[in-house]
């Protein structure tokens, strides 16, 4: 068997082994290559041996040029040189007992001529070549000359690696990418003439220190320049690290003219590769940045050392893949799929630099160890941990980097140019003016117009690595989630479940009252479908593309949320990020610094510039007459609309209740306070436990107050709207006049799945079962996230006489929302009213154990059920009812009739029309008002 018949698990192993021969030879502390083999050879100790014999020869041949070949030191007038002293390799005769090659005797010294070439002073050496300084007698300019140093039975394969090396580089023309100028033969040695450079390795300037953001994205767009070119000319560079990168001064005007021919080149290469950089625009400001140079020294990357491989094999012509079988690269920069022995693409170098520059930013190692196996296993097994208070210095950055490390090839960036772009470009607009930092002043009204007109335009801009245009103009749906910071409150595999969960009564974080803010304000976008905000926290793109399966949506909106102390004052750092659910790529950004105090309300203003993204027209707000709210009454009414999700817990729905009181207590005269308090009334009055009728008629007077209040501000309100609708024919029986009224709002607000469901439930209650489908399913369509309005399709079914198909639909509710509470009661009620009680005893016995099958047994043990599994959202004193009707056998009683109708129970009216324990009652004078004419 040879090293390719095995499988990708065991050359992963036998690799791992190598690697940490590897790490102790360099140490000086491996053991014989012998005894190494009998401890894990095993079948396979013929090949192992074979690779740590290459492992050794290699380290002996190839030590002291990781860095020399291209660089060399500065002339000897007076800086030291850069490159290491000439000296001979400690693993000079290692070789020698292995039966390996040796360095040649026959290699020129300097002085003499090689073609054009003066040979100077030797810039290093090691056990497979040497490179010379060396003047260029026809241009007179300094070169750099490398020449393979062997000879030996492996002279071939070296000579092959060396051609390869010069054969990539001749093919690539990039100023970051160290220039070939010559290549030839001499005495039968093959010499490579370099560019010479003076300079530092990147590895020297890091350091393990972090580098200045801005700095990370110039040096970082320079290496994607180089990458572009180097995977336009079919080359996988394949051992990107900072040893590899080399930091060269320049004076400006040279680097201008340079940065010029770069870009020109990266836009033509991209283009060639059907990959755009970048569209003119970032060009312009690339070049017109660099222009503010001239005259000044900058530093520019050169990427070198294109040769390295270990067992190399040739790259597929047609795919730039390298073929399975090949694990090559440096521990804890190498990616995953080098790791394994599987094929290498160009998406190898896109992790090689995502680990440059998460090592740059965060001023450690992404992958780091000990020893070389372990940095090999934390490539495969491990993510990099992030400093959360260094992502702050710049949160997109810290998110391509992110990218770039992912695992899977796929979840990266596509393209080195993509890349490049996307750090060339400035993703944040600042402004003193829009910050309030800097000393000028200015009232909140030109604040909130200040962030919105910095917005304006951004989908024309660069704002990202592509040109996501034509992706944001087809977005028809979008879900807002926690931002990233906040508590994990669900891992990944819970998608399913936590996508159905609203906050409940827990307090929320400050994050995520802006994501339940942000999640309100889409709404009012009518052609945009937003569902309702729930607390998931999503990290990798293959997160985003699960989470929008689960929900069905275009786009995910979701962002950072960073808390900062600058002086005396309090600032609050939101970064919006939209992310597509069909790629997982985030395809439009915008970062806003506000004093913390107001800075709800300034992100208010963030979702016009979204809505203008995303080619939508956002319904404006009121005109200046209307009152705004103040920064603390604003805060209350974010959180207020998050708690108000009417499939919530009461108790959930009851921290609603505070947080609008509090802010009109803050500040009586914002209508949407006002609005949101008489909707959040009407739900607890319905679905509430309250058994007095005082508590249920005052709760009515307060939805009745709110709405009438919030419609003297603004006439407009929809919430106001919505919520005189609902008591109108709730509590006030006037059908049609509610029914018209809906539907004017429907018109205005399309995609609202609260408009929807409450015209269902109207239709229901007035008998047109073929309209109230259609208005049910399109709210379940609007909001897959809610239980209850599946169960509210399913009673449907029942009162249109299918009870099959109830209860079909019930299980099916139950499969999608287990311990769904309405929907076990909906099926408890069918079940009763067929007498089928041994299906419904089944029900039970989850939480009352030794339910009978009687008649008499079964309601006994049902009496001690009723507020865990209530027959739907009807309140307490309703559900008693159906159960006494079905207990009695005669239906609701008279008496008991008038006592729920002086309660003004919203949702008595649709159970009179439409329940089979109510239907004796719809004789009675008092039912009869009730009844739709």
């Amino acid at each position: 068997m040879n090293i390719n018949e095995l499988s990708a698990k065991e050359l992963a192993r036998i690799d791992a082994i190598c690697l940490e021969y590897e790490e102790k030879l360099r140490r000086g502390t491996a053991e014989p290559v012998e005894v190494v083999v009998e401890k894990f050879g095993g079948k396979y100790a013929a090949i192992l041996q074979a690779e740590l014999e290459a492992v050794a020869f290699e380290i002996s041949a190839a030590d002291e040029l990781t860095r020399a070949p291209f660089i060399a030191g500065e002339d000897v007038d007076g800086v030291h040189p850069f490159s290491p002293p000439v000296q001979k390799s400690k693993f000079a005769n290692l070789s020698a007992g292995m039966g390996q090659d040796s360095p040649t005797e026959t290699l020129p010294t300097p002085g003499r001529m090689v073609g054009p070439y003066l040979l100077g002073e030797v810039l290093g050496r090691g056990g497979m070549g040497i490179v010379f300084k060396a003047t260029d007698t026809r241009l007179e300019r300094q070169v750099a000359i490398k020449m393979l140093a062997v000879t030996g039975k492996n002279t071939e394969a070296l000579a092959d690696r060396f051609q390869r090396e010069a054969k990539a580089v001749a093919g690539l023309s990039h100023p970051n990418i160290v220039e070939l100028f010559d290549v030839g033969v001499v005495d039968g040695v093959p010499y490579a003439v370099m560019e010479y450079l003076r300079g530092d390795v990147l590895v020297d300037r890091l350091d393990g220190k972090a580098i200045p953001a801005e700095e990370v994205r110039r040096l970082g767009a320079m290496i994607a320049d180089a990458l572009t070119a180097a995977h336009t000319s079919g080359v996988i560079h394949r051992d990107l690290k900072p040893h590899n990168i080399i930091l060269v001064q320049r004076e400006g005007g040279v680097s201008l003219a340079r940065q010029k021919s770069g870009m020109a080149r990266s836009l033509d290469l991209a283009a060639a590769a059907n990959a755009p950089v970048a569209n003119s625009p970032v060009a312009s400001a690339v070049i017109a940045k660099a222009s503010g140079e001239i005259g000044s020294r900058t530093t520019i990357v050169k990427l070198i050392d294109f040769g390295l491989s270990r067992r190399e094999r040739d790259a597929d012509a047609d795919t730039g893949k390298t073929k399975l079988g090949t694990v090559m690269g440096t521990p804890g920069y190498m990616s995953p799929e080098q790791a394994r022995g599987e094929e290498v693409t160009y998406a190898t170098d896109i992790f090689g630099l995502g680990c440059i520059l998460f090592e740059a930013f965060y001023g450690t190692r992404a992958f780091d160890g000990e020893s070389s196996s372990q940095r090999f296993a934390a490539v495969l097994e491990s993510n990099p941990i992030t400093d959360e208070v260094r992502r702050r210095d710049d949160p997109e950055l810290a998110w391509l980097i992110d990218r770039c490390l992912a695992k899977r090839m796929e979840d990266r960036p596509q393209t080195a140019a993509e890349i490049a772009s996307a750090l060339r470009n400035d993703y944040v607009e600042t402004s003193a003016v829009e910050t309030g930092l800097g000393g000028v002043a200015t009232t909140r009204r030109r604040f909130v117009e200040s962030i919105a007109g910095a917005m304006v335009g951004a989908i024309g801009g660069p704002f990202l690595a592509k040109d996501y245009s034509d992706e944001l103009s087809r977005i028809r749906s979008i879900a807002v989630v926690s931002f990233n910071g906040a508590r994990d409150t669900l891992a990944p595999e819970d998608f399913s479940t936590a996508a159905k969960t609203p906050v409940g009564d827990r307090g929320l974080l400050r994050e995520e009252e802006v994501a339940g803010m942000l999640a309100q304000e889409l709404q009012r976008i009518p052609s945009l479908v937003v569902r309702p905000f729930r607390p998931i926290v999503v990290r990798t793109p293959e997160d985003y593309r699960a989470l929008g399966r689960e929900l069905d949506v275009d786009a995910i909106l979701t962002g950072l949320y960073y808390n900062d102390q600058r002086g005396s004052k309090s600032f609050v750092e939101i970064t919006l990020q939209l992310v597509s659910t069909r790629t997982g790529d985030q395809i439009w950004t915008k970062r806003v610094v506000a004093e913390k105090a107001t800075s709800l309300i300034e992100q208010n203003q963030l979702v016009a510039k979204l809505a203008e993204s995303i080619n939508q027209r956002l319904i404006p707000r009121a005109d200046a007459s209307v009152p705004s709210p103040t920064g603390s009454s604003f805060g209350c009414l974010a959180k207020g609309h998050t708690y108000l999700d009417p499939d919530n817990t009461v108790e959930g729905l009851e921290m609603a209740v505070a947080c609008f009181e509090h802010a009109l207590s803050e500040d009586a005269r914002f209508p949407d306070a006002h609005a949101g308090l008489a909707l959040t009334q009407i739900a607890i009055a319905t679905r509430g436990n309250d058994t007095d009728v005082g508590v249920i008629v005052k709760r009515i007077q307060q939805a009745r107050t709110g709405y009438e209040e919030a419609l003297l501000i603004d006439p407009s309100t929809l919430d106001a709207r919505l919520a005189q609708a609902i008591l109108r024919w709730q509590t006030m029986f006037e059908y049609e006049a509610a029914h018209d009224a809906l539907e004017d709002i429907a018109i205005e607000r399309q995609n609202d799945w609260r408009i929807r469901h409450q015209l269902g439930l109207l239709e229901t209650t007035q008998g047109d079962d073929s309209a109230a489908t259609r208005s049910l399913l399109f709210a379940s369509q609007l909001n897959p996230q809610s239980g209850m309005i599946r169960a509210d399709q399913a009673r449907l079914e029942w009162f249109a006489g299918s009870e099959d198909k109830v209860i079909k639909a019930g299980l099916q509710i139950l499969d999608a929302f287990p311990n769904h509470r309405f929907a076990s009661g909906l099926l408890l009620d069918v079940y009763e009213e067929s007498g089928n009680y041994d299906l419904a005893s089944k029900l039970l016995t989850g939480i009352q154990p030794n339910v009978g099958r009687s008649f008499d047994s079964y309601f006994a043990a049902r009496s001690k059920t009723l507020v865990q599994l209530p027959y739907g959202p009807y309140g307490a004193l309703l559900n008693q009812a159906i159960f006494d009707g079905r207990r009695s056998k005669s239906g609701v009683s008279e008496a008991e009739f008038v006592r729920l109708a002086d309660a003004q129970l919203p949702a008595l009216s649709m159970l009179l029309n439409r329940h089979p324990v109510f239907h004796s009652a719809k004789t009675l004078d008092r039912a009869k008002l009730m009844l739709p004419s």
